[in-house]
This record gives structure tokens, C-alpha cells and sequence, in this order.
């Protein structure tokens, strides 16, 4: 495993481990960035293929809501995968507002009453194919730098 500025960490391939640990700056960012976004997409496509198929909704919103995409740390500006459930989306149903967001930990955790969790998000990045997606991107990136003459 390898750790970059304490925030990104890539498991299993040790040549990309090695390889961005040795870059540094614009060049790690760009290549991470890249390599988050695309994970994060494909965590995302999980999520909304368990939502579906763990919590059967009567608007379908909260499976709309699920969108993936990369932020960066406040603090040093590493950038991190995430998947969320949007603010964004809202509904109606019955005359009445509906915003997955509002319950979307409910279903996720469960509750004291119901004691059935259906989890969705925290199942979605524990998937090989995630992992896969990141490494692929970024060895993707590396070669695109390494044509360019940008790295080596």
C-alpha cells in the first residue's frame, strides 16, 4: 500500500504505487484526479445498481440522486474520490416534496424500528471493479504523460 500526502492510498499494484510516490506536484495530481473520477464514476453505477435492487422506491429519486465525482482535501489539495447522494434532487409525491437526501441514511443504516439496512454506499467501493478502474486510469494517464515526454 501506498500512502501519498497521508490522504490517497492505492493498494495492490505495486508499480503505480511506486510510480506516484517518485512523481510529485502537478503531475501526481493530475494523474490521481483522473483515476479518482473515473473510480468514483464507477462506484457510483454500483451504488445505484444496489440501491435499486436492495430498496424498492416508489419515485425512483433516490437512485437519481447518487452521483460520483472527485473533490479535493482542504488541507493539502490531494484529491479523493467520493460518492454522495445530491441535495439537488427533489421530487414530488402524493402533492408532497420529497428529497432523497433527507433519508437517504435511513435506508443506508436502517433504523431502530424497521432494523433492516439496505446498504448501498458503503457496499459500492468495497467492489474489485473499483479498485480495477482506478488502477487502469491511471496507468492510462502515465502512458499518456510518458508520450508527451512528461514523465521519465
Amino acid at each position: 500500500m501506498s500512502t501519498i500526502k497521508g490522504q490517497a492510498a492505492v493498494i495492490g499494484d505495486k508499480e503505480l504505487s511506486l510510480a506516484l510516490t517518485l512523481i510529485g506536484g502537478k503531475i501526481q495530481t493530475y494523474v490521481l484526479k483522473s483515476a479518482f473520477s473515473k473510480a468514483s464514476k464507477v462506484a457510483a453505477r454500483r451504488a445505484k445498481a444496489k440501491a435499486k435492487l436492495a430498496f424498492k422506491s416508489r419515485t425512483g429519486l433516490l437512485v437519481k440522486a447518487i452521483q460520483g465525482g472527485v473533490t479535493r482535501s482542504r488541507k493539502d489539495k490531494t484529491p479523493m474520490g467520493r460518492v454522495r447522494v445530491s441535495t439537488k434532487v427533489t421530487g414530488e409525491l402524493y402533492g408532497k416534496p420529497v428529497k432523497p437526501f433527507k433519508y437517504a441514511h435511513l435506508v443506508e443504516l436502517g433504523t431502530k424500528f424497521t432494523k433492516s439496512a439496505h446498504p448501498f454506499l458503503l457496499d459500492a467501493f468495497n467492489d474489485q471493479s473499483v479498485m480495477s478502474a482506478l488502477t487502469a486510469e491511471a496507468r492510462r494517464k502515465f502512458k499518456q504523460l510518458a508520450t508527451k515526454k512528461f514523465i521519465g
